[in-house]
């Protein structure tokens, strides 16, 4: 059987089609604003929550006599070669990723991502610390620098 459409019914055809696609593009155009502002909402709260965690570390490590703060915070000399072992690892991955304009929340959330389990392991157990000193201690350690700014 042979269906013979007409040029008036293909042009139909086309332009409804046409005219769907068009209403489609303009629905995802007018959500991309909404999409657009949610990452920037998420990407604010993750940085928050990253700077957070950091200054809880610095409360944590002024508590337990891991750094001081004479304004900035200073991680003291003896955790600074707390673990040789993990301390190559981190100063050649930062070498690798850092950046200038690299902040210490990225840097902290790029580490955790990283080396999170060997530095509970070799950092947080041994000397009782939980709460983000061992974060601030690995950006010293990966940075090269004893003074962290948080």
């Amino acid at each position: 059987m042979q269906v013979t459409l007409s040029a008036e019914a293909i042009l139909g055809v086309v332009m409804a089609f046409g005219s769907a696609m068009v209403t489609w593009l303009g629905y995802l155009h007018t959500q991309l604003g909404t999409i657009k502002v949610s990452l920037a909402e998420t990407r604010l709260e993750n940085k928050t929550l990253w700077d957070f965690q950091l200054r809880r570390g610095a409360l944590e490590a002024i508590g337990n006599g891991v750094a001081t703060k004479n304004s900035p915070l200073k991680v003291r000399e003896e955790f600074l070669v707390v673990n040789e072992e993990l301390g190559k690892p981190l100063r050649e991955f930062y070498s690798k990723i850092g950046r200038p304009a690299m902040t210490n929340a990225e840097l902290a959330f790029q580490i955790e991502r990283h080396f999170g389990s060997e530095i509970v392991d070799k950092v947080c157990v041994p000397h009782g610390l939980s709460y983000g000193a061992c974060l601030i201690i690995a950006i010293a350690v990966a940075r090269g620098d004893p003074v962290v700014d948080v």
